[in-house]
């Protein structure tokens, strides 16, 4: 789901703990409130140590995943592109928390910018640690035609 304030798109209240941790519908995990708070206390300070407080002017892509029966075909690449040109436009930077995907991300111009590992300090950890990464993407400008150059457009 992609949050924007300047967008109609709807935002959709739900955490990537989820996704980050399988990836893939063959896990069924249900996060107990340890879980829940660890994942939420590690991110706050992830967030605030990547963005300070300037976190409400960025676009936020929010839990993107693709049917695996639908991988491959293109759709994962369209939103990505689409998002980043609306975020180009907008003259705004874009993130996204991910945690076994960043190699994808990485493909349009995202950088890791904080990660930290969920269920290492926690005892009662079932499974294995999860990795957390915040990636973001600067906004990429479009050149600016001088007055010269405008003679040459048909």
């Amino acid at each position: 789901m992609i949050r924007s304030p300047y967008t109609s798109i709807p935002r959709q209240s739900q955490c990537g703990i989820n996704h980050c941790r399988w990836g893939r519908p063959t896990h069924a995990w249900i996060p107990g409130k340890q879980e829940w708070m660890e994942f939420g206390e590690k991110m706050g300070v992830l967030y605030k140590n990547a963005f300070g407080d300037s976190r409400e002017d960025m676009i936020e892509i929010e839990g993107l995943a693709t049917a695996p029966a639908q991988q491959g075909k293109g759709y994962g690449t369209l939103l990505m592109l689409f998002v980043n040109a609306m975020a180009d436009v907008q003259r705004r930077g874009v993130y996204l928390v991910t945690c076994n995907t960043h190699e994808f991300y990485q493909r349009f111009g995202y950088s890791i910018v904080q990660q930290d590992v969920l269920g290492v300090d926690n005892p009662e950890w079932k499974g294995d640690p999860v990795p957390l990464r915040i990636m973001y993407r600067k906004p990429r400008s479009f050149p600016i035609m001088a007055e010269d150059d405008k003679t040459s457009l048909p």
